[in-house]
């Protein structure tokens, strides 16, 4: 058997391994007959290969344009969310929720930590992509900088030493919300995916309402808005002049209205975190479907 993920640098995707190899040891063995889609939004994004024999679907979610065809391969145990459920045409009773709620069952994420941070910041991994400067802006602010490009278990030492979590990447928030640290949504660029934030936030009863943050660029995206909006092509002499002149104009006046926004959001927007009940009756509906792939494909 395969434990199959993302393998981009993005620690929401990079944590199946800390979290199943724990929980299911001795299961993967690199036979492809038999592929273990966990944790993330790989429905329809990642398929089996050619000598796959059977697609055990264990708490994945769907988020793109294109529905995997479910035939007599698949074994959905539990899905995402009823968004996902939705989408794959499977019954509503599968959508448990996202499997990295079970960071709660991993031992060593269970010792507790002294508190570092009054706030950190984790943004989506892409928007860490879209400006350079996120650490030296915010330590201006207080507010500890997260990169979601972290091995997931730095990412997640971080977050359990944060009194609240600013997140605009959703397993900032669902790591934050399953090890009780109270966190605020936020979003500043348009590649966030709501449908990937209100999937995961209907199977806890609650609702997508991130804060908005105003957006800073670096260089090179500097350099495309102005072939985007103003038709300067890129790389010619008049982009070079007007880019450069836009990026000492942010970092003179727009980057510190963008610490006042975050400042305020920070202070001023009551955290969040979902009911304990509900969060532990889906862990425990987690660990009996684990229980039952033991049953099933121990190995």
């Amino acid at each position: 058997m395969v434990l199959k993920y993302y393998e981009g640098a993005n620690f929401g995707d990079a944590v199946n391994p800390l979290i199943f190899e724990k929980l299911l040891p001795g299961f993967f063995d690199n036979d492809e007959r038999t592929l273990f889609f966990g944790i993330g939004s790989i429905l329809g994004f990642i398929r089996g290969e050619k000598n796959t024999e059977k697609i055990i679907v264990f708490s994945s979610g769907y988020a793109y344009d294109h529905v995997p065809v479910v035939d007599g391969s698949w074994d959905i145990r539990c899905v995402r969310g009823p968004l996902t459920a939705s989408a794959m045409k499977v019954d509503h009773s599968l959508a448990v929720i996202d499997g990295a709620v079970l960071i709660r069952s991993v031992p060593e994420f269970n010792v507790p930590v002294d508190k570092k941070f009054r706030f950190s910041y984790i943004p989506h991994h892409k928007s860490e992509e879209m400006f350079d400067r996120w650490e030296e802006v915010l330590e201006d602010t207080g507010i500890n900088y997260i990169s979601p490009r972290q091995h997931p278990a730095l990412v997640i030492e971080q977050i359990r030493q944060s009194e609240t979590v600013l997140a605009e990447a959703m397993h900032g928030a669902i790591f934050a919300d399953s090890l009780r640290v109270p966190w605020i949504p936020v979003r500043m660029f348009e590649h966030i995916n709501e449908f990937k934030w209100r999937d995961w936030l209907l199977s806890v009863g609650m609702e997508y309402e991130p804060a908005r943050i105003f957006r800073i660029y670096n260089m090179a995206w500097i350099n495309w808005i102005m072939n985007d909006k103003f038709r300067f092509r890129e790389g010619s002499v008049v982009n070079r002049i007007s880019s450069a002149a836009y990026r000492g104009w942010q970092r003179a006046v727009l980057e510190d209205r963008f610490k006042r926004e975050i400042e305020r959001i920070a202070l001023r927007t009551e955290p969040q975190l979902s009911n304990e009940g509900v969060l532990s009756s889906k862990e425990a509906r987690l660990l009996e479907i684990l229980d039952g792939l033991k049953r099933d494909y121990g190995v």
